[in-house]
């Protein structure tokens, strides 16, 4: 009778039998992912204040506030007062034009008017049109003249 040669080590056998050198692999935990690399497109971008310090001068956790991402025309067709309340502050002006009613928001470079009718399905006010007017009459300008609209009212000036 003959010798048989030893089994050949091959890593891959080994690795799929759950040993490595003749040791038992366990299973360990993964590791955490990295966390996200922030977006850098102003819209995705969240504000962050900074954490103020106890007295034993460990940062307390960061809070974060989303900031809503741009918004354009054709976003606020069908929003209730309310909502465009939210988005855009307070208008300038409200008036009566039956069976509309049109609010109005300025800043110093354009105007928009927004014009509220009611759903009849919902018996709410809701935006059916707008009309925005500035230098230039571009989707580009018109999403400019919201930008500029919200952020004057979060700064806490009049539109």
């Amino acid at each position: 009778m003959t010798a048989q040669p030893g089994p050949v080590h091959d890593p891959r056998l080994a690795a799929a039998a759950g040993t490595h050198n003749g040791a038992l692999l366990t299973p360990q935990e993964k590791p955490a992912p990295p966390p996200p690399k922030p977006d850098s497109t102003p819209s995705a971008q969240a504000q962050q204040v900074s954490g103020s310090r106890d007295d034993a001068g460990e940062s307390q956790q960061a809070l974060l506030i989303p900031v809503v991402p741009d918004v354009g025309p054709d976003d606020l067709r069908g929003l209730s007062p309310e909502r465009v309340r939210a988005l855009l502050g307070g208008p300038v002006s409200v008036t009566e034009e039956p069976p509309a009613t049109v609010w109005q928001y300025r800043t110093g470079s354009c105007a928009a008017d927004l014009f509220f009718y009611l759903d009849i399905t919902s018996q709410e006010l809701r935006v059916v049109t707008l009309a925005i007017r500035g230098a230039e009459d571009t989707e580009k300008a018109r999403k400019a003249c919201l930008a500029d609209i919200r952020a004057r009212n979060r700064n806490g000036g009049r539109s």
